[in-house]
C-alpha cells in the first residue's frame, strides 16, 4: 500500500508478506497521522484513571476493561476485546487478541486521536464533542466507547 500527501510532500509505504492483509490503507493512514497537521480535533488529558469502558458496536452493548499510561509523552491504553467488537475479527485467519492497544498520535499526554490497533489492522480512533471516542470502520460500522 502506498498512500501519498502530496500538498506535505510525504509518503507511507507498508508492505507485508502474510497471508491475508486487512485494513492496509487504515493502518497507512495511520502511520502517518503523528506527521500530519496538528491543529484538527478535540484534545482531553490520557484516562490515567480510566479502568473501564462501555459503548457500542453494529448496534449492540459492550463493555470492558480499560487501563492507559503515558510512555515518553505518549497516551498509551489497552481495552479489552471480550466483547462483541473483539469477537468480530476473530473470523479473520489472524492470531485474536484478547487486549486492544491504543496508541495517541500526539507526544503531549493527550488523547484527542489515536491508532485503535486490532488483529485486523490500525483504524483511526478520535474523540466525538460529547467525549466519546469512536471508530468508524469502512463496512459502514461503528464503534463508540465512553471511558470511565
Amino acid at each position: 500500500m502506498l498512500v501519498l500527501y502530496p500538498d506535505s510532500g510525504m509518503s507511507v509505504s507498508v508492505l507485508s508478506n502474510a497471508l491475508w492483509v486487512a485494513s492496509i490503507r487504515e493502518t497507512a493512514q495511520m502511520l502517518a497521522a503523528p506527521f500530519q497537521e496538528r491543529t484538527t480535533g478535540q484534545l482531553v488529558a490520557c484516562p490515567l484513571t480510566a479502568t473501564r469502558f462501555e459503548g457500542r458496536f453494529r448496534e449492540q452493548p459492550i463493555r470492558g476493561a480499560a487501563r492507559f499510561w503515558i510512555d515518553g509523552g505518549v497516551c498509551r491504553g489497552h481495552i479489552s476485546g471480550d466483547n462483541a467488537f473483539g469477537a468480530s475479527f476473530n473470523a479473520y485467519p489472524q492470531r485474536d487478541s484478547a487486549m486492544l492497544a491504543i496508541i495517541a498520535t500526539r507526544a503531549d499526554a493527550q488523547l484527542g486521536r489515536a491508532a485503535l490497533v486490532t488483529p485486523a489492522g490500525a483504524y483511526d480512533l478520535r474523540i466525538t464533542p460529547d467525549g466519546q471516542h469512536q471508530v468508524r470502520f469502512g463496512s459502514g460500522h461503528t464503534l463508540t466507547i465512553r471511558l470511565s
